[in-house]
Formats: C-alpha cells, structure tokens, sequence
C-alpha cells in the first residue's frame, strides 16, 4: 500500500467453463485478512516461547493490542486495547518494584524503545515485579518490529525468576570455589614457606661448621 506498508488480503479464484462455449471464466474473491494474519505471524513466532503475555503496538494508531496472556501470570496485563503511553503508565505505577520504577518508566516510553530499536533488533528490559510491598518475581520484556515496514512492535514478558536463581547459586558455587582455592593456595604457599625455613635452618648451621673446620691447621684432626 503507499507509504511501503504491508497489509494482507487472501484472493479465492474460482475458475468456471462459460455455458456454451470452451471459454474458461474466473471469478476472483479478495478478502481483508489483514489482523487474523499479523496475529498468526505473531503465535507462530513465539508459539515455542514461554511467556507471560504478547501484545502489539500499531505505531500508526498508538494502540496496544493483547495476542495472548498465560492464564496463570500473577500481574495480568488489560485485556483490551488501549493507548500503549496509558498501557505503560499503568504497569509501571501498579507493578514495578518501587527501587527500578524511574529506569524501567524511561526504558518502556516509546521514543526510547523506537530508538534502541534503531540500533538493535531486539530490546530488552529486565526488572522486578512487587508483590505486597516486596520484589518478588523478576520479568523480562523484549521489543521487536514484526515486519521490515516497521509499522507494529511486540511486546513480549517472561518470568524469568527461576532463571536468575539458578544463575545466582551457579555464581554463588562459582565464587565459594574460587575462595576455596585461594585459600589452597595460600596453605600450599605458607607450608613451603615454612619449609623452606625448616631446611635452611640445618644447612647454614652445617656450612657455617665446615667453613670454620677449613680454618683450622690440623686438617687430619679437622677431618
């Protein structure tokens, strides 16, 4: 369509023999497929994803508009559509852990996702979700244009708490091993030192004895 936006439509050709004749006439059926097909492109990318919920922001209209939210999420995102700045607003003022509320409000407007988005495909905010005053769960959301026209975002959440707990014990193990073998290492080092000590002590006393028996005038009574 002009501008170089894309827009979707499904054409039936139904070809028939015209009576009387060995003609063949067609007759063509265009159809507005346009948001049953954006929504499938979106499932389809993201139908092996673990998510919270899926929406999309039409950049023409500014709306917001919800493809899918898992039945289970704790903090559920509006079901309707809505302008994506009241979207935003809102998730921020009722979700966010008070202490990432300011970064997360500057990283979620729009201006600033349209301008990660000109230097990366896709953007990434990770943030803590409260729950009863407390951080409870950390969530991860993603940005991403959905068809080289750029004219709609999605806007993908995960939970990704569980993840971050693992990551955080395999980083605990890793620094409790590495202070473990520092502490071998200081052992390994002091015991060497020590003996060290132990053997040099003996050995001076013997060359001290010899250089003193060299001196001597009787070397067979030295002997």
């Amino acid at each position: 369509i002009p501008g170089g936006a894309l827009h979707w439509v499904r054409t039936i050709a139904n070809i028939q023999k015209r009576p009387g004749s060995h003609e063949l006439v067609a007759f063509l059926y265009t159809q507005d497929v346009h948001e049953s097909q954006i929504r499938q492109n979106i499932l389809k990318r993201l139908a092996s994803e673990n998510m919270d919920y899926v929406r999309y922001i039409d950049l023409e209209t500014g709306l917001s508009h919800l493809i899918s939210q898992n039945s289970k999420v704790d903090h559920p995102t509006p079901e309707e559509s809505l302008p994506y700045v009241t979207l935003y607003q809102k998730i921020v003022t009722s979700y966010i852990c008070e202490e990432d509320r300011e970064p997360v409000k500057v990283a979620y407007s729009l201006e600033n996702i349209l301008q990660e988005l000109e230097q990366t495909p896709i953007f990434t905010i990770v943030y803590r979700m409260e729950e009863n005053g407390k951080a409870a769960q950390r969530k991860q959301t993603s940005f991403y244009y959905l068809q080289d026209d750029r004219t709609k975002i999605i806007c993908v959440r995960r939970d990704i708490t569980t993840a971050y707990d693992v990551e955080m014990h395999q980083q605990k193990k890793l620094e409790r091993a590495l202070e473990e073998a520092k502490q071998a290492n200081h052992a390994k080092t002091d015991f060497l030192s020590r003996m060290s000590h132990d053997i040099r002590t003996p050995l001076n006393g013997i060359i001290g004895m010899t250089h003193i028996a060299s001196q001597q005038s009787n070397p067979d009574r030295t002997q």
